[in-house]
């Protein structure tokens, strides 16, 4: 059985298929650093921060760390799994790094996302850290919501919850592309 690195916790062969099938391998580019490639975002249960939860022999992971653990062994004591892509909901390893939590608040502050830094707008649409949809895709199923096709439906085409599909629908969210536009 491979081990996850994450305290004494083994994960079966079962289980890591079980936890891979919940990733959508394409997700968005990241706005500031598109070489990248695209985020592998957690379609499974995420925390209000936007980060991937995984329950393993009845305890709570943190996605992204789990996959760090899955390909790369255990991770040091003391070290934090940061996100190059600034994506919570990315588990792509090759978007993730370790580092310290002192590393990670630097790097919130080059790239201004500390609260205190973040002006209106700055992370809106795709360059948010937690979209998981372009805005093409946004567009795209607010057009197929509006034919009558069912959030649900969008949904698994897109590889997102029916709510994420709802919010788009409703306007809660995205909604700087479907507003109207006045000039004079």
């Amino acid at each position: 059985m491979p081990r996850v690195g994450l305290g004494d916790e083994v994960m079966t062969e079962k289980a890591a298929r079980r936890f891979r099938a919940k990733v959508n391998k394409g997700g968005p580019l990241p706005a500031h650093c598109p070489e990248l490639g695209p985020c592998w975002i957690w379609v499974a249960s995420c925390l209000p921060n936007g980060y991937g939860q995984f329950w393993l022999n009845g305890k709570r992971h943190l996605s992204h760390r789990l996959m760090w653990s899955l390909t790369n062994g255990p991770i040091p004591d003391g070290l934090c799994v940061l996100h190059n892509c600034d994506n919570p909901g990315c588990v792509r390893v090759s978007h993730l790094f370790l580092g310290t939590q002192g590393d990670n608040l630097k790097d919130m502050g080059a790239k201004g996302r500390h609260r205190l830094q973040r002006r209106p707008g700055l992370y809106r649409g795709a360059r948010h850290p937690q979209a998981r949809l372009t805005e093409i895709q946004a567009i795209g199923a607010m057009a197929q919501w509006l034919t009558g096709r069912a959030c649900a439906a969008i949904a698994a085409e897109y590889g997102v919850s029916s709510d994420a599909i709802g919010d788009i629908c409703r306007g809660k969210t995205w909604k700087h592309l479907f507003e109207e536009t006045t000039s004079g």
